[in-house]
């Protein structure tokens, strides 16, 4: 009878334990949807920013081309399987480049290089002066070096960081 006794003290011990694990499972299965929830609305309002800068971009380019005399409608595009923030061509002047948050040297050597890539790929798509730019809400310094260093027209958060070289 002892035996039995203990064995089943066992079993009782190893269905509490069972049940705390139930328990356990159960507060992890909500606190993952929870977490699920959380990346889905910070995904959302990523892509909200994202999305938001990109038309600021557009929109300031567009500006400060038409203060310059230059009528160009930008907006995204793909060009040879390359996606592009700012994109748009009169036929004289083509402009291309990237919207970031921020930028450093190295986002403005991979913009020209893919833009490097597109017009090799698709010429006809950049009819007359090509103008490489990058539009950003910060711009560290070395960026703004490379942007120099490259012909890169850099814009940080609506003021020209370099020359506009039409």
């Amino acid at each position: 009878w002892e035996e039995n006794r203990r064995i089943w003290e066992e079993i009782h011990r190893i269905w509490q334990e069972i049940r705390a694990l139930r328990d356990n499972y159960e507060g992890l299965r909500k606190d993952v949807e929870a977490l699920k929830k959380d990346v889905k609305s910070i995904r959302r309002t990523l892509e909200n920013i994202t999305i938001s800068v990109e038309e600021e971009a557009n929109e300031f380019i567009r500006y400060l081309l038409r203060q310059r005399g230059v009528d160009v409608e930008t907006g995204p595009a793909v060009i040879a399987n390359r996606e592009f923030d700012v994109y748009g061509t009169n036929g004289v002047v083509t402009v291309v480049g990237e919207a970031k948050t921020r930028v450093g040297a190295k986002t403005v050597r991979r913009v020209v290089e893919r833009v490097g890539e597109a017009m090799k790929a698709q010429p006809e798509k950049f009819p007359g002066k090509t103008v490489v730019v990058v539009y950003c809400l910060r711009a560290a310094p070395d960026a703004v070096e490379e942007a120099r260093k490259l012909g890169v027209w850099l814009v940080e958060s609506g003021r020209e960081k370099t020359e506009l070289r039409l």
